[in-house]
């Protein structure tokens, strides 16, 4: 799909900070007024670290994958910030719907990005794609033939001549699939989407995931369009699944090594976390083994070759029925940033988690203890450290404010930071 580049330029801010990429940044109001509203940081593992503000009035700082850059808002801007506090390196008008995803960007593994942006103007979505920052050593130029791409899904037609009716020019877009939740292979010449007929999730439940390879020595061949992001041919399937389902949310593992993503069966009623091999191979559904049930120590043997929802009910997998519609009832949430765990959720996010990780040829699995009504559940750069904070909206808790608890998924070893007795945790990038 082609679409028409978002506004971008340049800016010349500069930050008087320097941070070395182990915080947490925050986006923090303090209802007493004591402190301004904006981005701040702090050292979750650092004695007595305080909140340090980094950018007055800023909102949804997200980090990089390599943490040399973050993103924010500020004002109507979506801006990138490196982590040395120099001059930010792209500014871009926010003018596409910001609500729809959590957060604003999806970093790859070569700190570029894709930012969401759904438009309704041909009933297709767009992605525009920067394949990576760390080729920027200074501002990059407004104009220049990157830093945007856009994914088509099909062939393009090509444009009909001036001057013909607006009907006819309307079928050039018949041929387009909406895409969602794009992921990138570590050396981001891959890509992993959801892809179904109609934007906007109207038809999300008819979903599969398709992997895309890029073609880097074609040129786009439309003249109105300046940038673009020509695949090397049409997507494949990432799996053989078929009948009454839908695939959502592909997670590409840090490494390369596996596809995560949640598999959901609308005859059977379960919605299961699944991995893959990126070339289709070894299907294994991350759900504890019906013969290791129950649970006789802190990790269970996980991984299944085919879901068996009668045997979960039977033996209670899901604790009640307000968690979901069906049993099981899981979803892959997120992979560590070094790649050797993979958060899982049951029921509503975030009521039930669990974390999986793979064990010689076998997965292991664990419930994360006893955490349920949380918000902003993320892993921390330390490895093996869950972070997340209490509560299922921002609020102040009696004569204190919101907190962040962090939770070591081996060891269970917890930790708790006060960020300020009026502190309300608006977002957080751990």
């Amino acid at each position: 799909m082609w679409q028409q580049a978002k506004q971008g330029h340049s800016s010349k801010q500069r930050h008087s900070w320097s941070l070395s990429g182990e915080e947490v940044l925050l986006e923090l109001e303090y209802r007493d007024g004591s402190r301004p509203h904006g981005i701040y940081a702090l050292n979750p593992f650092e004695p007595a670290s305080s909140p340090k503000l980094l950018i007055k009035g800023g909102e949804r700082p997200s980090w990089s994958a390599k943490r040399n850059f973050f993103a924010y808002i500020h004002g109507e801007y979506l801006r990138i910030a490196r982590r040395d506090g120099r001059e930010d390196v792209w500014v871009l008008v926010a003018d596409f719907e910001q609500d729809h995803h959590e957060p604003l960007v999806s970093w790859n593994q070569r700190e570029g990005f894709t930012l969401f942006d759904r438009d309704t103007g041909y009933g297709s979505l767009s992605y525009p794609v920067i394949k990576s920052l760390l080729a920027y050593p200074s501002l990059p130029k407004y104009g220049t033939k990157d830093p945007f791409t856009f994914i088509p899904l099909k062939e393009a037609k090509p444009m009909p001549p001036e001057g013909q009716r607006e009907t006819e020019k309307g079928e050039w877009w018949n041929d387009l699939l909406a895409a969602n939740n794009l992921s990138f292979s570590p050396d981001t010449r891959y890509f992993a989407a959801e892809v179904y007929p109609t934007p906007r999730d109207l038809r999300r439940g008819e979903s599969r995931i398709y992997l895309f390879e890029e073609d880097s020595e074609q040129i786009p061949k439309v003249r109105w369009y300046h940038w673009g992001l020509i695949l090397h041919a049409p997507g494949r399937r990432l799996t053989l699944l078929n009948g009454n389902t839908c695939e959502l949310n592909p997670l590409w593992h840090p490494r390369g090594d596996w596809i995560a993503f949640t598999l959901v069966d609308f005859d059977q009623g379960y919605v299961v976390p699944a991995v893959i091999r990126p070339d289709g191979s070894n299907l294994t559904f991350l759900l504890p083994c019906p013969d290791a049930l129950p649970r006789t120590g802190p990790w269970t043997r996980y991984g299944v070759s085919q879901v068996d929802n009668r045997a979960y009910r039977k033996r209670g997998v899901s604790l009640s029925s307000f968690r979901g519609w069906g049993t099981p009832n899981l979803q892959a949430v997120q992979w560590s940033p070094e790649g050797r765990y993979l958060l899982l959720n049951e029921g509503r996010l975030y009521t039930d988690l669990q974390v999986v990780k793979q064990v010689g040829v076998h997965w292991r699995g664990k419930i994360v203890g006893g955490q349920n009504f949380l918000r902003l559940v993320q892993w921390c750069a330390k490895p093996g450290w869950l972070s997340f904070v209490r509560g299922l909206r921002p609020m102040i808790h009696g004569d204190r404010g919101d907190a962040i608890e962090l939770i070591h998924v081996e060891t269970n070893e917890r930790r708790v930071v006060n960020v300020g007795e009026a502190a309300i945790i608006h977002w957080m990038s751990a």
